[in-house]
């Protein structure tokens, strides 16, 4: 009877060993599960976050030739008043200049 009792003790430690085993397993299977999950995840947030960066990179790019052309035709609005502020005596002096270069 003590080895009957003995074998059942080690039958039932070897059951639960399996059940440990299959236990490990599945936490196993699913930790692979949930890491492709997560990289998935990872890789579809990154092309988003690539598509941000692009569309920024491109309107930041716009802005700053938006930028080039209006300083320029500020730069150019000053100067045609600056023109049209000149005394008539300076107008003709330089009316008579641009004749005698043609």
């Amino acid at each position: 009877q003590e080895r009957d009792r003995q074998w059942e003790v080690n039958e039932r430690i070897v059951k639960a060993s399996e059940d440990s085993a299959q236990t490990v397993q599945r936490a196993l299977q699913d930790r692979d599960a949930t890491e492709q999950v997560v990289k998935q995840r990872l890789a579809e947030w990154q092309h988003v976050i690539d598509g941000y960066q692009t569309a920024f990179a491109e309107s930041l790019d716009r802005w700053e030739r938006m930028e080039q052309f209006y300083a320029k035709e500020a730069k150019q609005a000053v100067e045609m008043m600056q023109f049209d502020n000149k005394q008539p005596q300076e107008m003709h002096d330089l009316l008579k200049e641009l004749v005698g270069i043609c």
